[in-house]
């Protein structure tokens, strides 16, 4: 139909030759739009509604010519919306600019582009540049314009070929220098490199009571422990994980007293009866040397407290023979979710009898040599275990289900 506004998606290309129809063709020089394929409307139908977008160009009908032809055209494709010339056709006194038209596509021919190229300096083509005689006629003379394209990164610009009011046909290319391509990069991973270190207050400590606690990524737990004088401090520190954690002790002013830290197999970091200068209240500080986040487990013993040892933490399916010395008791730690359904059993050798019992937020949940149990919260446990008669033993434990 005519006066129908299209979007298509082609190039400027330059023509000296016969414009026209037959034997009524004359010799002219012309720029047209090579159109590789119609953006819209797609398809072509009796009755078509002129799409919504940026207007590339408006070729005016009949301008006259002055003898400046355009610049290089950057890249080889451009969208424009085109409106087809009032004359179709052009006297050879009067150079025009006119539309070459496109036939209708049938529904095979019709391709709908996913994507625009984006232009790139190596995309650069370089477009002859015809030069009038001075005599007025129409004997063009090509010369070769050679491009030098941008240097680092080409930003896409709009190349806007215009009627120029003088009546000259020259398509010109504007190049929007506020055209930026902006990237927006994906979410960064959590890691311990883009997390403020946090230093997080908590409770005082009991002696001879084990907690346990979880560190999240770059956090620092500070406890507090009271002390009377000429007390003694004992620090075990058990990591679920396979970490690097530390344990540190320090005074009401933040100055480190001692410390320990995990290593290698062991997983069980431990200050051994550090006697503090004086009775006050002294910070126990536990984090990971490398920011990582982790459960763990922390038992504080002062001078005149019975001899625990944190042995570390069991996992699903573990077992482990153990020797326990006369007058002490060994403490277990592991992690369970509610609704864990556990299978622990203790086996002593020898003439030993043993006593078990789990632990879990200061009060008992069961005991027994063999337990099943299903568990009821989430967090971390605590098996107690010691010889019925404070005597040494020997034993094998194993857990399941946690």
């Amino acid at each position: 139909p005519e006066g129908i506004t299209l979007t298509v998606v082609g190039k400027w290309t330059y023509w000296s030759g016969p414009v026209g129809c037959g034997k009524r063709a004359q010799v002219q020089e012309i720029w047209y739009v090579d159109v590789d394929h119609i953006v819209s409307p797609n398809p072509l139908v009796k009755m078509t509604v002129t799409p919504s977008g940026n207007v590339v160009a408006q070729v005016s009908p009949t301008p006259s010519f002055d003898g400046t032809l355009p610049p290089d055209i950057v890249g080889d494709e451009a969208t424009a919306t085109l409106i087809p010339a009032a004359s179709p056709v052009p006297t050879n006194d009067d150079l025009t600019t006119a539309v070459v038209p496109t036939p209708t596509p049938t529904d095979s021919d019709i391709t709908i582009p996913t994507d625009t190229p984006t232009p790139t300096a190596d995309d650069t083509t370089t477009t002859p540049t015809p030069t009038r005689d001075t005599d007025g006629t129409n004997n063009a003379t090509p010369t070769t314009a050679t491009p030098t394209p941008a240097s680092g990164t080409v930003s896409p610009g709009t190349a806007t070929p215009s009627a120029t009011s003088d009546g000259s046909s020259t398509p010109t290319a504007t190049a929007d220098s506020n055209a930026t391509a902006t990237v927006t990069p994906p979410p960064s991973p959590t890691t311990s490199s883009n997390i403020a270190p946090t230093t997080i207050t908590k409770d005082l400590l009991s002696d001879e009571d084990p907690i346990g606690d979880e560190l999240g990524i770059n956090e620092t737990h500070s406890w507090t422990i009271e002390t009377s004088s000429n007390d003694e401090v004992t620090l075990y520190l058990a990591v679920a994980e396979d970490v690097a954690a530390k344990v540190a002790l320090l005074d009401a002013n933040n100055n480190l007293l001692t410390e320990a830290s995990t290593s290698g197999s062991s997983q069980v970091a431990t200050i051994s009866a550090y006697s503090v200068p004086s009775s006050d209240t002294y910070k126990v500080n536990v984090n990971t040397t490398s920011g990582n986040a982790t459960k763990y487990a922390l038992l504080p013993l002062l001078v005149n407290s019975y001899d625990y040892v944190l042995q570390g933490f069991l996992k699903d399916g573990d077992s482990k023979t153990m020797s326990l010395v006369a007058n002490t008791d060994h403490y277990w730690a592991f992690s369970a979710d509610s609704g864990d359904t556990i299978n622990l059993s203790v086996t002593a050798q020898g003439s030993a009898s043993m006593f078990v019992e789990i632990w879990y937020d200061g009060s008992s949940v069961t005991d027994g040599t063999n337990i099943t149990q299903t568990l009821t919260e989430t967090g971390i446990y605590f098996i107690w275990i010691g010889e019925d008669d404070y005597n040494a033993a020997n034993y094998t434990i194993s857990l399941s289900g946690n």
